[in-house]
């Protein structure tokens, strides 16, 4: 046993050898900054009544100290002393100015260089109460058939979310122009919605979980929609399956694809422009029409000519070229992506402007040509929006009383 313990005191002592030889090694020669991860705190989060977040922190020596900063002022300091941490950190800010702010981590190494690492975080403190209330008054809230209702209402802050309910659908509401505390959203009514008042709701919710609803009706009111003959030379789709094998159906398809992808950026202001040198509206928008090869159905856009075939079709709206395809109803096809499900189509183009897929266009960028490419009885432009993938008026989105 003796024997044994002589070789026990010389591993003690060796381990002990290397362990303080270690020591002094990292304390002299180690450069490598702490390993810090700050959990619960990504850039831009919002806080009511307290900050929370938990510091995790290693070095290979040891981390000497932690130091917190709120706004440039101290708010914690932490003697450490280990090579690994974990803090989980608390800070009322119930007497923090609501609004944007900065939060600093210092973490400092024990070795003899004092390596330090420096995160810095944006937040925001929002301790208000929130609150809403519509612009107009519930009086105001009247739509025709095929139109759009644009609702606007104002909070008091910033806000996370607004979803507002109608006709059995769900829509955001945005803000109408950056920084804006003014939301706003349409909702489309197709030309067949039935007469009546009908109720909606707007839920919003705020950065920090708190809830507000507002609710309201809106009256739809009929419009007498016209009837028309359409005469289409006999055989008009056949010779358009030469070009292409898209249907409408195949249409409608990607319509519904690309209503879901929309994307959330009002990249509009202002009103629609009409996006050909018009001479004339050839149909209206909602009249029923019947055709030898299609039957009877509602035309829900804008067919419109100009003085002359070919005559340059420009963007509508700025926005973005989400379609540039060829179909058997609709011949050679864009699609403009305006942000927040309001898309904007053109069809029957002769050919295209120099535009691709992804490109962000402005508004009055020529897209293409006016022309007769898929079932059409003459040159022409079919102009259509879309709201939800509702069609709708266009020409009500030219009208400035109803965007402002």
């Amino acid at each position: 046993m003796i024997k044994y313990t002589k070789y026990i005191g010389v591993i003690i002592i060796g381990f002990l050898s290397w362990y303080i030889g270690h020591s002094i090694y990292l304390y002299y020669y180690n450069t490598q900054d702490p390993i810090v991860v700050i959990d619960g705190l990504s850039d831009e989060n919002y806080f009511a009544g307290k900050l929370m977040a938990k510091i995790t922190a290693d070095h290979p020596y040891k981390i000497a100290t932690c130091t917190v900063l709120i706004d440039g002022k101290q708010v914690a300091h932490y003697p450490v002393s280990r090579a690994h941490f974990e803090l989980p950190c608390s800070y009322s800010v119930d007497a923090i100015e609501n609004g944007k702010h900065h939060i600093k981590f210092i973490v400092v190494s024990g070795a003899r260089h004092k390596n330090k690492v420096e995160i810095d975080k944006i937040f925001y403190v929002d301790n208000a109460q929130l609150q809403a209330g519509f612009i107009k008054p519930a009086s105001d809230y009247k739509v025709l058939q095929g139109r759009c209702l644009h609702v606007q209402f104002q909070v008091n802050k910033p806000i996370k979310q607004a979803v507002v309910t109608a006709l059995a659908r769900q829509y955001f509401a945005y803000p109408e122009s950056n920084g804006s505390l003014v939301y706003e959203t349409f909702i489309p009514t197709d030309c067949d919605q039935h007469p009546s008042d009908y109720a909606f709701s707007v839920a919003i919710t705020d950065h920090v979980g708190n809830d507000f609803n507002l609710q309201s009706t809106f009256q739809v009111n009929s419009f007498a929609f016209k009837k028309k003959t359409l005469h289409v030379p006999s055989g008009a789709l056949d010779r358009e399956r030469e070009f292409t094998q898209l249907s409408e159906k195949d249409f409608e398809s990607k319509m519904e694809e690309l209503t879901l992808q929309s994307i959330q950026e009002k990249m509009w202001q202002g009103v629609f422009e009409i996006p050909l040198a018009m001479t004339a509206i050839t149909t209206e928008f909602g009249i029923s029409r019947i055709a030898q090869e299609r039957g009877c159905y509602v035309h829900k856009a804008l067919d419109m000519v100009a003085s002359a075939p070919r005559s340059v079709v420009w963007a509508s709206q700025s926005g973005v070229v989400v379609l540039k395809e060829r179909y058997v109803h609709s011949g050679n096809t864009i699609v403009i992506d305006h942000g927040w499900g309001i898309l904007s189509m053109y069809f029957h183009l002769e050919d295209y402007a120099n535009i691709q897929v992804g490109q962000k266009i402005k508004k009055g960028n020529p897209i293409g040509t006016m022309g007769k490419t898929g079932y059409a009885n003459g040159y022409h432009l079919h102009w259509e929006i879309r709201v939800g993938n509702v069609a709708i008026d266009p020409m009500q989105w030219t009208k400035k009383e109803f965007i402002s």
